[in-house]
């Protein structure tokens, strides 16, 4: 997975994740500590789906 966010500097970071359950915790933290408070996705297959799992726990 390739995410793509601003910080509160306004610069833009890209960073890629795996999709096992430990990267994507990981890229869950990522987002919370840097305050994301809005996540779109495309996806092509449903490996949207355990990301999305992880992140709606944490709303």
């Amino acid at each position: 997975m390739v995410v793509s966010y601003t910080d509160s500097r306004d610069q833009i970071h890209l960073k890629q994740f795996d999709s096992f359950t430990s990267s994507l915790n990981k890229l869950a933290d990522l987002l919370q500590g840097e305050k994301v408070e809005i996540v779109t996705m495309e996806s092509t297959a449903n490996y949207w789906m355990p990301l999305h799992s992880i992140l709606e726990s944490r709303a």
